[in-house]
């Protein structure tokens, strides 16, 4: 029971972080972790999406972040 109610509220938080970005916001956002949604491959169109949506790749994950 413990388990059901706890996936109900992650679901309802889910649904309440999806609203609370109105366009603006998403603009905004997107624009200030353009690199980061690019190079981890993550979804700028669902932001509940946790999920890489493409190959990651590592080495050009390790050349940036390494600075060469």
């Amino acid at each position: 029971m413990q388990h059901i109610l706890a996936q109900g509220w992650q679901q309802a938080l889910r649904d309440f972080l999806e609203g609370a970005f109105d366009d603006l916001s998403m603009h905004l956002v997107y624009e200030v972790f353009k690199r980061d949604f690019d190079m981890f491959k993550y979804s700028f169109e669902e932001p509940a999406n946790k999920m890489p949506i493409g190959e990651i790749d590592r080495d050009e994950i390790h050349a940036k972040l390494s600075g060469a």
